[in-house]
């Protein structure tokens, strides 16, 4: 009798443990995490990888500020980094690839650096431009190495990335903050708005942001 007792409280034990496990290690989604919950993890990995640990002699950034970005659903969904004393990037929050050291999805969410921060040691550029009268591009600006938002002095208003469909496949994305109803195109100063996708018309994309979900292009650890 004392024998079976024991079992069972070795069972319950057992249970106990496997349940906490499964909550602990539960992983948890991006939605999970509030904005400013998201703005503290990125920030201790900016300042881990960016600041404390660059491994790239030609670039001295000494500090740097956090903005959320929305999208057209207006979801927080990005991140802009605006690096001193020159430089910027985007960060894009995709529900996949954490995990621990142990190999436990600790959580199904990551973020992924712009495709051309990691290849230009001061991150993005771009430049103002415009469409002439036959429809091609003329750019109005030399490259800009702060992002379109801080040239154009408006950090303090809601800012968003906005994805606009091409005709034929694929999509871009476009700075953009909103006024009277519409989009404001940074790159332009063009306003447009998005129906089922689409833009209204033509628009300048001068800064071809770009996330590519592979390992590459993931936010270091820190």
């Amino acid at each position: 009798m004392k024998k079976k007792m024991t079992c069972i409280v070795c069972l319950l034990v057992i249970v106990v443990v496997l349940v906490s496990l499964g909550i602990y290690f539960k992983p948890r989604k991006a939605e999970e995490l509030s904005e400013e919950e998201h703005l503290s993890v990125l920030s201790k990995k900016i300042e881990y990888y960016y600041i404390d640990h660059i491994q790239d002699e030609r670039v001295d950034y000494t500090d740097f500020e956090l903005y959320p970005l929305y999208d057209n659903n207006d979801e927080f969904k990005y991140v802009l980094v605006e690096f001193k004393p020159k430089g910027y990037t985007y960060v894009y929050i995709t529900d996949e690839w954490l995990y621990n050291t142990k190999r436990f999805p600790i959580s199904t969410f990551d973020y992924l650096t712009c495709m051309y921060s990691v290849s230009s040691w001061w991150g993005e550029s771009w430049k103002a431009g415009k469409f002439d009268d036959n429809g091609e591009l003329e750019y109005t600006s030399e490259d800009y190495f702060e992002s379109p938002f801080s040239v154009k002095d408006v950090l303090d208003e809601k800012k968003y990335l906005i994805t606009i469909k091409q005709e034929y496949s694929g999509s871009y994305l476009i700075p953009s903050i909103m006024q009277d109803g519409k989009y404001v195109n940074l790159y332009s100063d063009e306003l447009y708005y998005v129906e089922d996708g689409k833009s209204s018309s033509p628009q300048v994309n001068s800064g071809h942001i770009k996330f590519i979900g592979k390992p590459y292009f993931r936010m270091p650890r820190g």
